[in-house]
């Protein structure tokens, strides 16, 4: 469990903004030995794959790949909208969705997240954004984690929480 002992000074409006580094999805990539395919929360610009659903186009309300990995690092007051859609797309058409969150374990979304994965990667230090004016942010208030969700077979009624070191290689 996060407990958060300093405040942020991010606005609340400018957290839905913040975007991932990029070399930490092919950080992923490497570690899952899979590639991510799409990019569920993306704008024209920022996405960091070619396929991508728009904030227009509100992955909310759309049918998300049924094959490779799917990334979402979702608006920061949207999280468990996005987690809730990615258990059901999991559910209904086989998706895999390779989350970035808060690890805020307390949340409700969390339950969902536990029940719909079997591995949550854990990096093994703070993960530093991109902000809407697309500097680096430093000091980082949370620690980030990255569960996967779907992907689910009868055996595997277990959730495993992995370090990964891996991970935060070559980020700022």
């Amino acid at each position: 469990m996060t407990v958060l002992t300093n405040k942020s000074k991010t606005k609340e409006s400018e957290k839905d903004l913040w975007r991932t580094q990029p070399r930490l999805l092919d950080n992923i990539e490497r570690y899952m030995g899979e590639a991510i395919v799409f990019d569920a929360c993306a704008s024209p610009g920022a996405n960091l794959r070619p396929g991508f659903f728009s904030p227009e186009e509100d992955a909310l309300t759309q049918s998300w790949p049924d094959r490779g990995l799917i990334w979402c690092n979702p608006p920061f007051s949207r999280k468990a909208a996005f987690v809730e859609k990615a258990a059901h797309e999991a559910r209904t058409r086989g998706s895999r969705t390779v989350f970035c969150l808060p690890t805020d374990l307390v949340q409700k979304y969390w339950g969902i997240v536990h029940a719909y994965s079997r591995l949550v990667l854990v990096p093994d230090k703070r993960i530093n954004f991109i902000d809407g004016r697309g500097n680096v942010t430093k000091g980082v208030n949370f620690q980030t984690c990255f569960p996967v969700i779907g992907g689910l077979t009868p055996d595997t009624s277990t959730c495993m929480y992995r370090i990964v070191r891996e991970l935060t290689e070559g980020l700022e």
